[in-house]
């Protein structure tokens, strides 16, 4: 009997085919699965980003659509940019960042090949509603107190609970925005290490309100954090029963039951909060562990695989997949893993993968680049930018060093194209990508505006060439990607010094790389007087004084270079002319 053999096809155009038909039917996580699929198999493409940014866009998670834009972008024909700038804007106008939304649409409308119809239907995207002339301010219990609440919340989130308090207490008491006011005052008491007086507002808006759920579930949050534990799980047991199907009472519901060791209650809040909110990190997460935690391993599993098809690198959920995943294939026997509703691994895994990224960092280029394409150290840098949901600079400084020293594609690439990431971390990663003196090009995103950097290595002697070149790296990675100053100008001024200083035989004016980066700035800026002088020392760490005597040093080797470029020129040998040229120079005079 004659074997027959079945064969798959998962060349790059049938992923893509079968990822584009689950993307009309609205299936965005079978169509993730299939496009990482694909760009792990065979690199970053163009339509697989484009398709990326569509399946994000379908989940309204509209800042991960931005960064597949930008990928895109960063590799896309030219004909096709006009695509990226359309999508970026849509992003951007559903993140509430109109200034970003309206730069693309600058970026759009100055490109050759938009038309009039992707002109106008971007513009009436943009089209801002009037803004109500009038609201109400008297009387004071019918007042709109909107903006007290926004101003509080807002000053809460940069830390100034006292400034956020005086806006919280401008609230009238009659006024329908009163319970509110009341628990986000008591929330800027707790975060201001407060309990007690936390505890005061809440028993008296309860007092006045004894069912709100939002000021129930801050009171129970006080009270754990006075460790008055009992009382607390009262309070969440009376929200577990209580009927609501406003998302945020849901949410504040579930992760009070989470904090009172409600495993059960807390799973089935997070499942009907789940049906509006379909696709947010956090709340799958919570999900996860509370599944897991009131023994449902089954669904604890699809709750951290469904982060992972959202978030392919998201190393915590991964970690916590295959510790919930080794449990379940062991039959459930044996200790259980540790789980966590922190967004973070384990202490000692932690201390373990942050050790390793020191280690890494300490490495010779030589020795990096041996195992810096080992599995492990790619699950130690994405853990890096994930840990914490990405809000540890610390970690991903470090991260980011080890990708650069590294040279490691295309991790660094997309982390230089990821607006979530930091603006300083990119940066310094870009400038030890440019220590390193090779020609190079690549995307990067800046404050959420995307550029293009073209390097150029410097063409140097061996005498002080180290410092020239991280001199060079330092301006090119804060200046020539947005700022106002051209890379070529840069590399000119470098060089030009460089021979200058060469030919006197002056390097021994050379300090330091940052003294160095401040005169070659103020060679290239147009103007270099007091003012900019000072704003570039600060920038570059350096006084003003070291760069006003290199910069003193450098003009004096001018005469002494134009003296040898004279000298040398007398001495060469006059070339002997030839026929006819003599009666030129007589009908010349």
């Amino acid at each position: 009997m004659e074997e027959k053999t079945i064969t798959f096809d998962l060349s790059t155009d049938k992923l893509l085919d079968m990822a584009e038909g689950k993307l009309d039917d609205g299936e965005f996580l079978g169509a993730l699965r299939l496009l990482h699929k694909s760009l792990d198999l065979y690199g970053p493409g163009a339509d697989e980003y484009a398709d990326i940014a569509e399946a994000y866009e379908g989940m309204e998670l509209y800042e991960r659509a931005a960064h597949a834009w930008f990928c895109f972008l960063d590799i896309c024909a030219e004909e096709e940019r006009v695509d990226a700038y359309e999508g970026l804007i849509t992003c951007y106008y559903n993140l509430g960042n109109a200034p970003m939304a309206m730069h693309y649409y600058g970026c759009m409308m100055c490109d050759k090949y938009v038309t009039d119809d992707m002109g106008a239907e971007m513009a009436e995207v943009l089209r801002t509603p009037a803004l109500p002339r009038f609201k109400v301010s008297w009387p004071p219990e019918s007042a709109d107190y909107s903006g007290d609440i926004d101003a509080g919340l807002k000053a809460i989130k940069s830390g100034k609970y006292a400034e956020a308090q005086q806006c919280f207490l401008r609230v009238h008491p009659d006024s329908e925005y009163y319970p509110s006011a009341m628990n986000y005052l008591a929330v800027s008491h707790l975060l201001a290490g407060d309990s007690a007086k936390a505890e005061k507002v809440c028993t008296e808006a309860l007092a006045r309100d004894p069912e709100n759920v939002q000021l129930l579930s801050t009171y129970a949050a006080v009270l754990i954090e006075q460790e008055r534990r009992q009382e607390s799980r009262t309070v969440a047991e009376k929200l577990a029963v209580m009927e609501t199907d406003d998302p945020d009472e849901l949410y504040k519901v579930a992760t009070v039951c989470c904090e009172n060791e409600l495993y059960d209650e807390a799973y089935q809040k997070f499942c009907l909060l789940e049906r509006d909110v379909f696709y947010d990190k956090t709340l799958l997460f919570f999900k996860a562990v509370a599944a897991f935690r009131s023994g449902r391993v089954k669904e604890s599993l699809a709750s951290f695989g469904k982060i992972l098809d959202l978030y392919p690198r998201a190393a915590v959920a991964r970690y916590y997949f295959r510790a919930v995943r080794e449990y379940a294939e062991g039959g459930g026997k044996g200790d259980a893993p540790f789980t966590s509703f922190f967004y973070r691994v384990p202490r000692g895994i932690r201390e373990e993968n942050a050790g390793t990224l020191v280690f890494l960092t300490n490495m010779t280029a030589e020795n990096l680049q041996m195992l810096i394409r080992q599995p492990y150290v790619n699950e130690v840098l994405e853990w890096a930018f994930d840990e914490s949901d990405g809000q540890e600079p610390q970690l991903q400084a470090l991260a980011a060093e080890v990708l650069a020293a590294g040279d490691l594609q295309p991790q660094l690439w997309q982390m230089l194209l990821d607006p979530s990431v930091g603006d300083v971390i990119k940066i310094d990663a870009l400038r030890r990508k440019c220590e390193r003196n090779k020609d190079f090009s690549c995307g990067v995103v800046i404050s959420d505006i995307y550029c293009h950097a073209d390097f150029e290595r410097l063409e140097l002697g061996r005498k002080c060439r180290q410092k020239f070149i991280s001199a060079y790296a330092m301006l090119f990675a804060r200046f020539a990607v947005i700022g106002d100053i051209r890379a070529e100008d840069l590399r000119f001024a470098a060089q030009s010094i460089y021979m200058l200083l060469a030919g006197a035989d002056k390097f021994s004016a050379v300090k330091d790389k940052e003294s160095l980066a401040g005169a070659i700035y103020l060679t290239v800026s147009s103007s270099a007087d007091k003012r900019k002088l000072r704003r570039i020392v600060r920038v570059l760490g350096t006084t003003e004084e070291e760069v006003s005597e290199l910069l003193s040093a450098i003009h004096a080797c001018m005469p002494a270079m134009e003296e040898a470029a004279a000298a040398e020129a007398e001495q060469k040998p006059k070339r002997k002319k030839r026929k006819g040229e003599e009666a030129n120079d007589d009908e010349a005079h």
